[in-house]
């Protein structure tokens, strides 16, 4: 009876360790997609137009701040979103600070866009 007990145990155990990387890989893509959409922002450049701007981990105010853009900093824009929480309606920009190579979202109102186009982020 141990025996089978312990069987069922190992069992479970082993299934449980193969499942744990999947999971692991499966959020790989995310991340491995952000870069390759942010690198592909080359086309779409602007800059901050005003000082001590928020680059934020988020679309919102509720976001952490990464670090901060200078008015007059060049950015490269990959794409847009529209904040979901406080900030409903307001359109925010996932770009790279050119001076810095901090990337994250600013607020659409704090950035001009100087060429190219912005799509919606997918």
């Amino acid at each position: 009876m141990n025996i089978r007990r312990f069987t069922a145990i190992a069992v479970v155990a082993a299934v449980c360790t193969m499942a744990a990387p999947a999971v692991s890989q499966a959020a790989a893509p995310d991340v491995a997609k952000g870069a390759v959409v942010a690198a592909a922002s080359a086309n779409t450049l602007g800059h901050f137009t005003g000082d001590g701007v928020n680059i934020r981990s988020g679309p919102g105010t509720g976001y952490s701040s990464l670090g901060q853009g200078q008015s007059g900093q060049g950015v490269e824009i990959t794409c847009y979103y529209y904040a979901n929480f406080g900030d409903s309606g307001q359109k925010w920009y996932y770009l790279k600070n050119k001076a810095t190579g901090v990337i994250g979202f600013v607020s659409s109102a704090y950035i001009k866009v100087t060429s190219g186009g912005v799509g919606y982020c997918p």
